[in-house]
């Protein structure tokens, strides 16, 4: 399984995660993007796993994001 964090409250709302992975990423009505399935919470960080066979969707939705707040590993 790959690990994904996610700074949300560092989040501009420019959806371009949602673009890239939107299995796995979704804008809330605040305007920001979150998780769409959020396996924990701390503090305004999200972390969630996603499959391996989604890497490179999910390896393209942190690079796209242009505030560096998405982490895959």
């Amino acid at each position: 399984m790959i690990r994904i964090s996610h700074k949300r409250g560092e989040c501009i709302g420019c959806a371009a995660c949602v673009e890239q992975a939107p299995s796995y990423w979704k804008m809330d009505e605040d305007g920001l993007a979150s998780l769409v399935k959020v396996k924990n919470n701390h503090k305004q960080i999200e972390f969630g796993e996603g499959y391996d066979c989604d890497r490179e969707e999910l390896v393209q939705s942190a690079e796209s994001c242009p505030v560096h707040i998405i982490s895959i590993k």
